[in-house]
């Protein structure tokens, strides 16, 4: 019983030993990792710690250039994309430290959208403005504008007037006409019907007048023919065409017959006004085309911020394209945004635009107030002429407001500032690189699984699918593991003896070499990349009826195998078995029915084992920590 004790409490010590080395490794290891990141992001932009590893993927031909490297327990490792454009695809790299046998991973660091500098206005690349243009506001004639009198001037109205007049009975009589071919063409279905009736009437009646059917369908083949290509919604159409150029003819006609009137009465005051309100509106009219001109100055600006986006945001692109849209020489590639002369020649022409903007806006209230001023002075004799030029100022100011707004919403002073910072960036070869975050792998085997896509605003501009997904595994080497098994031990002893009472004579049954057994083993071994790995290992075999310890085993073994490990075990082996206590010896008497176990004593003896058990190994590590995640 006090062996049992005692080896037992040599087991549990042992355990116990473990489990405090376990977690004083983890507790340095989350130490080490607690500092890392700042480390880690000061040698980042100088190439990387120097302790570290990479696994580099160049994109462009699909190929990993660093595929033999075998990653290190707890050595950050990271994942490098290069020849690849971040304005134009999106990238998202999941790193995983994976326990073999484990029920799940450990924890997981997840990449996304590591975005570019600047975020690309979508509107600038997939649309472009609507231009202009609008007319300027046209003069009012004036009898001074001319060589003739005023009266001559007012003669040449009433003759308009006249010809006005003819024109509007011309209309009437075509109206009048138009509404009897309404009437013929309605007629038509009234024959219809009346055809139909005749048609129905019994033949006595039809004797009584016998030309009548005859008659009608003639008139109804006449007017069939005559109105074959016009309908009553067409003939309907005409007569309200008709009708409204009638009462539009009308109201010109009462205009110019209230402006004459009130030319005879006020020409020498008007004609004054309306020379006034004319060098206003020629002043106006020349600020308006200057703004124009402006207009279509930063339009074009816009086209070569725009013709520089489509450029660099293309999946094919890199430092050395780059360098042909940069070389003046290229001329199909270059872009003139580039040029350091016309960058700032787009910045003055911007200022330029809003200065006569203000310019425009100071002059349209200058000559508003003025105009009202002197068109309300004459007793409402000139309303018609405020109406008819509000109407035409408003429709100018709502062009240049337009025009305002469509230049504020570009925002291209800000565009332009961009294409600095992104040609600053375009030169730098990182900024065609992807890097993920430093993972340090405490499991079996890192992997990487990378996803990578168009940014959402491309997908409709190039067609081609560019999307990639693909996942990059090593397994680790370095640092110690910890495993358990179950299976079977070949116990070989000297000799395994067996007694009983035969005859009141003690006999020996049985005399085995070997001893099989289920044994649970605990191994330590080193953490390799290759199929096979180096362990050492201690382990026991329980009579579970009894609860006691039959074998002890000691002794290297080999783990066969990655993600599903056979054990293979050898060494020295310390087995209970039953001997014959001292002073007696086989076919020696003894007293009447004794027990045999009475003459039997248990004892360990040193023997060789031979195993083959299952790796059992469940989750090692309780959290994983990602270098460069902690604050």
């Amino acid at each position: 019983m006090k062996t049992k004790i005692l080896l037992l409490f040599l087991f549990c010590w042992i355990g116990i030993i473990l489990g405090q080395e376990k977690n004083t490794s983890t507790s340095k290891e989350e130490g080490k990792l607690m500092k890392q990141p700042e480390h880690l992001n000061k040698k980042q932009d100088q190439g990387r710690n120097k302790k570290g590893q990479e696994i580099v993927y160049n994109f462009s031909t699909g190929e990993f250039e660093k595929f033999v490297i075998k990653p290190r327990y707890k050595v950050p490792t990271i994942l490098k994309i290069k020849n690849i454009n971040t304005y134009f695809y999106d990238v998202q790299i999941q790193a995983k430290d994976i326990n073999i046998n484990s029920e799940g991973l450990y924890e997981t660091s997840l990449n996304i959208n590591k975005t570019a500098i600047i975020k690309i206005d979508t509107t600038a690349v997939l649309g472009i403005l609507d231009t202009r243009s609008i007319n300027s506001v046209p003069g009012i004639p004036t009898s001074s504008n001319t060589k003739t009198s005023g009266l001559d001037e007012i003669k040449k109205k009433e003759e308009a007037l006249i010809l006005d007049k003819a024109a509007l009975e011309k209309s009437k009589k075509e109206l009048t006409e138009s509404e009897f071919e309404k009437k013929e063409i309605e007629s038509i279905g009234i024959l219809k019907k009346e055809i139909d009736v005749i048609q129905s009437l019994p033949d006595s009646l039809k004797i009584k007048n016998p030309n009548l059917l005859s008659t009608k369908q003639n008139e109804l083949s006449i007017l069939e023919k005559k109105y074959r290509n016009k309908s009553i919604d067409l003939i309907n159409k005409e007569i309200a065409e008709k009708r409204s150029d009638i009462e539009i003819k009308k109201s010109n006609i009462s205009i110019a017959e209230s402006l004459l009137d009130r030319d005879l009465l006020n020409l020498k005051n008007k004609n004054e006004i309306l020379v006034k309100v004319n060098e206003g509106i020629s002043k106006l009219n020349i600020k308006y085309f200057e703004l124009d001109e402006e207009f279509i100055d930063v339009l074009k600006i816009a086209g070569a911020y725009n013709n520089f986006i489509y450029k660099i945001y293309r999946p094919g692109i890199n430092k050395e394209e780059y360098e042909k849209i940069k070389n003046p020489k290229e001329k199909f590639e270059t872009v003139a945004i580039l040029n350091s002369e016309r960058l700032s020649e787009y910045y003055a022409q911007i200022k330029k635009f809003n200065k006569v903007y203000s310019e425009f806006q100071s002059l349209y209230n200058q000559i508003i107030h003025h105009n009202i001023l002197l068109i309300q002075s004459q007793n409402e004799e000139l309303i018609m002429v405020k109406l008819t030029l509000q109407n035409e100022f408003d429709r100018i100011k709502k062009a240049t407001d337009q025009m305002l707004k469509k230049v504020e919403d570009m925002n291209l002073s800000s565009k332009l500032s961009s294409v600095e910072v992104y040609n600053r960036e375009l030169q730098n070869d990182q900024t065609f690189e992807y890097v993920s975050d430093p993972i340090q792998g405490l499991g079996d085997y890192i992997e990487f699984d990378v996803i990578i896509k168009p940014k959402t605003e491309f997908k409709e501009v190039f067609a081609k699918n560019q999307n990639r997904r693909f996942k990059y595994s090593e397994y680790l080497r370095g640092g110690i593991r910890y495993d358990f098994s179950v299976g079977t031990v070949f116990d070989f002893v000297n000799k395994d003896e067996s007694y009983e009472n035969r005859n009141n004579t003690i006999a020996k049954t049985s005399n085995n070499k070997y001893y099989p057994t289920l044994a649970g083993i605990f191994h330590v071994s080193l953490r390799t990349s290759s199929l096979c790995s180096p362990g050492f290992s201690l382990g026991a075999s329980l009579n579970i009826t009894e609860f006691d310890i039959n074998s002890l085993f000691i002794g290297p073994s080999l783990l066969v195998g990655k993600k599903e490990k056979i054990i293979l075990t050898s060494g020295m082996s310390f087995r209970k078995t039953k001997q014959l206590k001292n002073g007696y010896i086989d076919g020696q008497q003894i007293v009447g029915e004794s027990n045999i176990e009475n003459y039997l004593t248990n004892n360990f003896r040193l023997g060789f084992f031979v195993g083959i058990s299952y790796n059992l190994t469940k989750k090692q590590k309780s959290s994983l920590k990602i270098a460069g995640n902690e604050q």
